[in-house]
């Protein structure tokens, strides 16, 4: 194997060393490949990578039979996303199709679990795991091999390093994917006879290879894998690349080589395959490389500089198609391979030009644009010598958008809730008021929310009703409407509780062995899988329905106590909590007390604190031996009568829970007994509304109120404006969040009990009368310069209906508009600089003025004006120089600091220090060269650009030296120039030249050619 990576590493590195540098074909995004390599595995069993042979098989007619090939190859097919120049990364999808062989074989002897083995089964119809145990049986064990012959298809994911590879040229990447592997284990267990091996054979793995018999006889055909892995690749020209990869895929299972081991392992079995490939792009057309004489601008270059010259590329950051609902908008862009911001077009639909700004380090184009009602587009272009882009951006500008809303709280769908105050919550867009929602609570309209039109937000408490809760909401403005739905499931749960019926108290004392067990059990969803009762901590048999029974809520069960104190334990649990309770009963021969309470009985509720109590007390023949308690202390005015056993007296309950305990001893044991008796102490309810402002001007609105004497929320009734709304009401405190209504709004709390009733009034006057608003949307800044002259004005209003109610001047006189969806729009003229737009607006409540300037710099496209000889020169088809330096001197009309002057000759530039602009005044030379001379004038501003031409021919004269050196030929030398005025002269007949005929100054005409 490591050979074969040498291999591959070294194809590799040739190619980059002797390939050159290629442009890539960005508009090929689909792509084929081919690949082949080798297969190995990570298994139970010892890896086999080599191709091995047996020659003593080779004359049997079988291909199979005398060779191990552990080799594969496949096909890919997929297609490249964001696979552009100067893109950090790129991604492909592609689906793959691998075939490949891979073997195993161990080297030592492995010991064979003979469980459930068979000496009587026949060879032919053993399994495998049958013929390994009879290897087992002879030889003490087994040497394992296997083959797996594996199709494959996947899809894969690829993340390449994009700009890496543009630099380099070499591509790594990294992929991952799932895909199904069709492949049945196989073992050579058998020789060529259909018989075991001899035991030399074997060690000495002298197999057939025919891998007759399949290991795992049970497992599917089909195996879902996933996989992962990396390559590397050199792109060789724009549509092919060649390279290699290593994928491995993960079985997910510990049977791949038909053997599971015995041993834990930390991972399942993985198989691997490395493999080279070639790739070739499929589509699209190649990037020209042609010796082009000239490019768009008029320059000439060679065929190496185009291609390695990438074209200009432009990416749109905004989303397309995307709907705003704001005038203006900010386009951004980045656009490369472009060295002059006068490269770039920015346009609207119309494709007039726009104003931008470019960042030439970080590549960012920024613009902010007006837009009109309905779809906007703009186009963005961009030009250099090897091309140019142009890209486009769709923009809907929506002035009216329909409603959208979602659920804040619940967050998700049929959520299960054990709390009837539910505090609900949703979020709207593109509403302005909580006149345009109702909400539904099992298609009941309910009245109490609150609704903040800033943040959008809607909150109302909910009193859930047990079992599902549909809520609706309902909403709408004048550009459309929607519904939102959620259920919430209120589960009534409460936690479990024990208590004692008989006996009613731990430490009673009796002399049956048998006794029975009364329990009262609450709580919600209690059955008789939740409770488990024990004695002496052994669990009772809940079976035996004679001795174990659970109904309506009662458990009965018998005891068979033992001599001496028994401990019984009774446990519940619900989805709430659980609950236990242990108490002890004594078993005595003897008679012990027995305690039997006649009244009050057990569990009742009473609302006089005064109680009579009686109970009969038998085997007890001193009072001094009973004792009496309510909730922990000592009972007094209680009387015991011996004639007739009986206690009597007058109980003074405290309010709410009373546990009223009787206890009697003697010398065989004791009774207790306890009841429960509730002392409901009915208090009139006390209101106190907290809420205490008269008059708002916000409709949201919360109202809280204290009420005394309430225990629970029954009975408590929240109305505004007579329409019942929601309330919370935890601690004492009743809490609403509302929307007010415009004018009065009349709050009733009432909250009643049996002993009597309170009742409180608030009245809350919402002034709704708001003062107007008006804001710019365009412009969206002062002092913005616009280069057109029509411009649209467009402004927002709030707490404004009616156009009487607006006023819209430029430079103080009043002009018209259109007033719609709280929308100001006026299509005006700019005059020439500043342009002052002032909107009043007014209502009975108030007034606003918002002013704003717009400076109107008219877009000028520039002009070349020629004059006297220079005019000449432009209007004849052909000119002739016999001067080597030609004059150059014109007129730029609307010359601006914008505006780029560009001189060549030939295509050669003129470099810009050999001529001067002043106020639009170009004055200048050009050195000719020998022969037609084609000279090319441009100027170029945002707004536009003009050019002209002159066509001009300059033949070199060559004077002849008076002694020439026998060394030179003069055939060859160079024409003589002037030292002191660095220009070509004839006349001088070279007696300003050295001896080699350059110049001192370096203005010669050759090193301006």
């Amino acid at each position: 194997m490591k050979n074969f990576y040498i291999i591959l590493f070294s194809l590799l590195i040739s190619l980059t060393a002797s390939a050159q540098v290629k442009t890539t074909n960005y508009n090929s995004k689909w792509f084929l490949g081919f690949n082949t390599g080798a297969t190995w595995s990570c298994d139970d069993v010892n890896n086999i990578w080599k191709w091995r042979s047996n020659e003593n098989y080779y004359e049997l007619d079988n291909d199979n039979y005398g060779r191990t090939i552990p080799f594969g190859w496949g096909v890919t097919l997929g297609k490249s996303f964001n696979y552009d120049y100067g893109r950090i990364f790129s991604f492909d999808l592609r689906g793959r199709y691998l075939h490949g062989k891979w073997y195993g074989q161990n080297k030592d002897m492995d010991t064979i679990s003979m469980e459930n083995f068979d000496p009587f089964v026949n060879l032919e119809d053993a399994d495998a795991q049958e013929i390994k145990q009879m290897y087992q049986a002879a030889y003490g064990g087994y040497i394992h091999n296997y083959k797996n012959d594996i199709h494959r298809l996947s899809l894969e994911l690829v993340l390449h390093f994009n700009r890496f590879r543009e630099k380099t040229g070499i591509d790594p990447y990294l992929f991952g994917g799932v895909g199904l592997s069709f492949k049945k284990t196989m073992g050579d267990l058998l020789d060529n006879n259909g018989n075991l091996y001899s035991e030399n054979i074997l060690l000495n793995n002298d197999l057939d290879f025919d891998f007759e018999t399949q290991l795992n006889p049970n497992e599917n055909f089909v195996h879902f894998m996933p996989s992962a892995g990396f390559g590397i690749g050199y792109q060789i020209a724009p549509r092919v690349s060649l390279g290699f990869e290593h994928k491995t895929t993960f079985t997910l299972k510990d049977q791949f080589d038909g053997v599971i081991s015995e041993i834990p392992r930390l991972k399942n079995d993985w198989y691997h395959y490395t493999s080279a490939f070639i790739r070739f792009g499929l589509g699209g057309r190649t990037n020209s490389s042609s010796n082009s004489s000239s490019s768009s601008s008029g320059f000439s270059n060679n065929e190496s500089q185009i291609a390695s010259c990438p074209s200009p590329d432009i990416y749109i950051y905004n989303t397309q198609n995307e709907i705003v609902s704001n005038q203006t908008i900010q386009i951004s862009a980045k656009i490369t391979n472009v060295s002059d911001v006068n490269a770039i077009k920015l346009m609207d639909g119309n494709r007039m030009l726009l104003p931008f700004e470019y960042d030439s380090y970080s590549n960012k184009l920024t613009a902010i644009a007006n837009l009109v009602s309905g779809n906007n587009t703009f186009y963005i272009k961009a030009n250099n010598n090897c091309g140019s882009d142009i890209e486009e951006l769709n923009v809907n500008f929506a002035d009216c958008i329909s409603p959208q809303g979602n659920f804040i709280t619940p967050s998700q769908n049929a959520l299960n809730v054990e709390n009837a105050n539910y505090q609900l919550k949703a979020h709207f867009n593109h509403l302005k008021s909580a006149s345009m929602i109702k909400l539904f609570v099992n298609n009941v309209q309910v009245y109490g929310f609150s609704f903040n039109v800033n943040t959008g937000t809607l909150e109302s408490d909910l009193t859930l009703f047990s079992g599902n809760n549909n809520i609706r909401i309902v909403f709408e403005n004048t550009c459309g409407s929607g519904v939102i739905e959620t259920s919430i499931n209120y589960i009534e749960c409460t936690p479990p509780n024990i208590e004692l019926i008989q006996p009613t108290a731990s430490g009673s004392t009796t002399n049956d062995r048998v006794h029975e067990i009364e329990v009262l059990l609450m709580g919600s969803n209690i059955g008789s899988a939740n409770i488990e009762t024990k004695l002496n901590g052994k669990l009772l048999n809940k079976s035996d329905n004679d001795n174990w029974n659970f109904k309506q809520g009662v458990l009965k069960f018998n005891v068979t106590l033992i001599n001496g104190i028994n401990q019984i334990t009774i446990e519940v649990s619900n989805d709430c909590g659980n609950e236990s309770l242990t108490f002890t009963l004594d078993l005595e021969n003897c008679n012990a007390p027995i305690i039997n309470i006649n009244s009050p009985l057990s569990g009742n509720t009473v609302q006089n604190s005064n109680l009579s109590f009686s109970a009969q007390i038998q085997n007890v023949s001193n009072t001094q031996n009973i004792t009496y308690q309510i909730n922990g202390g000592l009972l007094q005015g209680i009387n015991y009568n011996t004639s007739n056993n009986t206690s009597s007296g007058i109980i003074t309950l405290s309010p709410g829970d009373n546990y009223i305990t009787v206890s009697a001893g003697n010398e065989c044991g004791n009774d207790i007994e306890t009841i429960h008796v509730v002392f409901d102490e009915c208090k009139i309810p006390n209101i106190n509304i907290s809420s205490s402002n008269s008059e708002v001007t916000n409709d949201n609105y919360t109202f809280q109120a204290s009420i005394g004497n309430m225990p629970t929320q029954n009975g408590i009734t929240l109305t505004l404006n007579g329409q019942n709304v929601n309330f919370s009401y935890n601690n004492g405190i009743v809490t609403s969040h509302v929307t007010l209504q415009p004018g009065q709004n009349k709050f009733l709390l009432l909250a009643v009990r049996a002993c009597g009733r309170d009742n409180e009034n608030l009245n809350v006057v919402f002034n709704d009368c708001m003062a107007p608003a008006v804001s710019f949307d365009a412009p969206n800044s002062s002092n913005l310069v616009s280069s057109q002259s029509k411009y649209l004005l467009i402004a927002s209003t709030s707490n404004i209906n009616n156009a009487y109610q607006i006023n819209v001047s430029l430079n103080g006189s009043t002009i018209p508009f259109a007033f719609a969806n709280n929308k100001i729009k006026a299509l005006v003229m700019l005059d020439k600089g500043v342009n002052n737009f002032k909107i009043e607006v007014e209502n009975p409540c108030g007034e606003d003025e918002e002013n704003i300037n717009v400076v109107f710099n008219p877009c000028l496209v520039p002009n070349l004006a020629f004059s006297g000889n220079m005019a000449a020169l432009v209007t004849a088809p052909n000119n002739s120089s016999v001067s080597s330096s030609m004059p150059i001197n014109f007129t730029i009309e609307n010359y601006s600091a914008s505006t780029n002057v560009v001189i060549s000759n030939n295509g050669n530039i003129i470099p810009s220090h050999t001529y001067q602009i002043y106020n639009g005044v170009f004055n200048g030379a050009v050195n000719l060269f020998n022969g037609i001379n084609n000279i090319s004038i441009q100027v170029i501003s945002p707004c536009g650009s003009d050019s002209e031409s002159i066509v001009v021919s300059y033949v070199e004269e060559t004077p002849t030296p008076d002694n020439p050196s026998p060394e030179i030929d003069v055939e060859e030398e160079e024409p003589n120039t002037d030292d002191n005025e660095g220009d070509s002269n004839e006349e001088d007949n070279g007696e300003n030249t050295d001896d080699n005929g350059s110049n001192n100054e370096g203005d010669s005409n050759e090193e301006d050619n």
